[in-house]
């Protein structure tokens, strides 16, 4: 069984004024989630669906969150049998697409928490 944290505290910071001044969403962030550190560990991964709902690409620059010190954008990919996990310094996000951050793929890495998690809890998150 897989253990993990539902994140619904996750918030868009948007760069652009005329998005915020819109009172329709441009950026959704979907069935977001996150593993328990193993063995009390102090880093976690964590996990969403990004919708882009415009007709223009986005970029995801930054994560931040009180509840860890440093938050680094990862990107999985095979090499030979081997996974290697290398950071990324953003993350695109093309008009009208779905980015799913997930363990396979892209995903947002928690270093040095703040905080112990436990199961269900809220973690707020700005993107």
């Amino acid at each position: 069984m897989r253990a993990f944290l539902m994140l619904v505290a996750m918030v868009c910071a948007l760069p652009f004024v005329a998005h915020a001044q819109s009172s329709k969403p441009k950026i959704e962030i979907r069935d977001a989630w996150a593993r328990l550190p193993a063995d009390g560990g102090k880093s976690t991964t964590v996990y969403a669906d990004i919708v882009n709902l415009t007709s223009e690409t986005d970029r995801l620059l930054g994560a931040s969150s009180p509840w860890a010190d440093r938050i680094v954008f990862q990107h999985n990919k095979m090499k030979g049998y081997d996974m290697i996990a290398k950071v990324v310094p953003s993350i695109k996000i093309g008009a009208r697409q779905l980015v799913k951050l997930d363990p396979g793929e892209y995903y947002l890495r928690f270093e040095a928490l703040t905080q112990q998690l436990v199961p269900d809890q809220k973690i707020p998150v700005t993107l």
